[in-house]
């Protein structure tokens, strides 16, 4: 293939074009197509660094654009992990400690797996369509809904065992950290590190869940009155242009029993497996969501309420003679 440099040494009067025979003078009057194409890319080439220049200086110099961008960044890779951790002190129904490990592709599986005080929640979802297990079994939301109403052992009304608001409104932490961004004040950023709070009302609702009712009780009693004094910060950790870290801080004093408690709320979510993690569903979770998605009728045998398998598909744990 031949190639042509062009030199623009007097390119009023003409155009110099080289090639592996030599220096070649051309009039410029024969050749005004070349002109305007090497204008029009020069104009071009400005521009896109105009454009990206100012998108840049934009997330660098505005703490919250940066976060905003880092965030979807990581939501438009191929796929990511994370870990959320939970950690109450004080006073409540809510104390102790909990835990959420996820893996999600962009445009094919979610998978999360939750633990709490209350039974775990496992659950595989695509396009809308879930399955969750449940008594080792993976199930469709109307099946697993069919064991909460006969009361099944796990139907956690606090998160723990099977709540369907928990898988059908899910969100992703990108998707947490975007709804987030709306609602925080006062941005400060110092390197890769973004804090930001989270105005008292936004906190209360956090820390009085289902509509504030201060724990179960609320302001009517039971596990504590409504949350004072209420405060919050959030951190972000930001690397390589990706967000990698960010621990939501809540705090506040609650009546308890006659008490004034401190109570705090730490949930620290990280990032790992970036653009790398991959996921393997269960063979029934996957057969449960695909065929879903396709609009049929799982072809999963799911047992009755109660029922107990004799043989855990490896070996003969807990048989006798």
């Amino acid at each position: 293939m031949r190639v042509l440099a062009i030199k623009l040494n007097n390119i009023s009067k003409d155009v110099k074009l080289s090639g592996k025979r030599g220096l070649r003078q051309l009039p410029i009057a024969r050749y005004p197509r070349v002109i305007l194409a090497m204008r029009t890319s020069t104009a071009f080439l400005f521009s896109t660094f105009v454009l990206t220049g100012a998108s840049l200086f934009a997330a660098d110099t505005d703490p919250k654009a940066g976060v905003a961008d880092a965030t979807k960044k990581l939501a438009d890779l191929a796929s990511y992990a994370w870990k959320t951790t939970t950690r109450n002190q004080g006073g409540g129904a809510f104390g102790g400690n909990s835990s959420v490990r996820g893996k999600a592709e962009k445009g094919g599986y979610t998978w999360v797996s939750s633990s709490s005080p209350q039974p775990t929640l496992e659950f595989a979802r695509k396009e809308g369509k879930a399955a969750v297990l449940l008594e080792d079994t993976w199930m469709t939301l109307d099946q697993a809904s069919a064991r909460r109403a006969s009361g099944s052992r796990n139907a956690g009304p606090f998160g723990g065992g099977f709540n369907e608001p928990a898988i059908t409104d899910f969100k992703l932490p990108t998707a947490q950290v975007q709804e987030l961004l709306t609602r925080l004040t006062n941005f400060k950023r110092e390197g890769e590190v973004v804090t930001a709070d989270l105005p008292a009302e936004r906190v209360s609702e956090l820390m009085n869940p289902a509509g504030g009712r201060g724990g179960r009780g609320g302001a009517r009693g039971g596990f504590g009155g409504p949350l004072q004094d209420p405060k919050g910060t959030v951190i972000f950790q930001l690397k390589d242009g990706l967000l990698a870290e960010y621990i939501v801080t809540l705090s506040g004093t609650r009546e308890i029993r006659g008490n004034t408690d401190q109570i705090s709320r730490t949930t620290t979510t990280i990032f790992s497996d970036i653009g790398t993690t991959k996921i393997a569903l269960a063979a029934d979770a996957k057969e449960i969501v695909d065929t879903l998605v396709a609009g049929g009728t799982p072809n999963v045998f799911v047992p009755e309420p109660g029922f107990k398998k004799l043989f855990n598909g490896h070996d003969l744990a807990g048989w006798a003679g």
